[in-house]
């Protein structure tokens, strides 16, 4: 449908790339709990990063369901 175009790949990528950070943090995180200064805030943290993973994951598949 649209999957040609370049904003609709400009949006994949976006979308791509977003998953590709939360995983990044996530993967940090439970290997080496110490990037985070405060460790009383760890849960809020992988928290925060598990929603944005879902977020981009659900807007992706959203995206090439409606346009791709």
């Amino acid at each position: 449908m649209y999957a040609g175009t370049l904003w609709y790949q400009a949006q994949v990528k976006h979308w791509e790339s977003k998953i590709a950070e939360a995983k990044a943090v996530l993967k940090t995180y439970y290997e080496n709990s110490v990037g985070i200064g405060e460790h009383s805030k760890l849960l809020e943290e992988f928290v925060v990063w598990q929603q944005q993973l879902t977020e981009a994951e659900d807007n992706l598949k959203s995206l090439q369901e409606n346009w791709g």
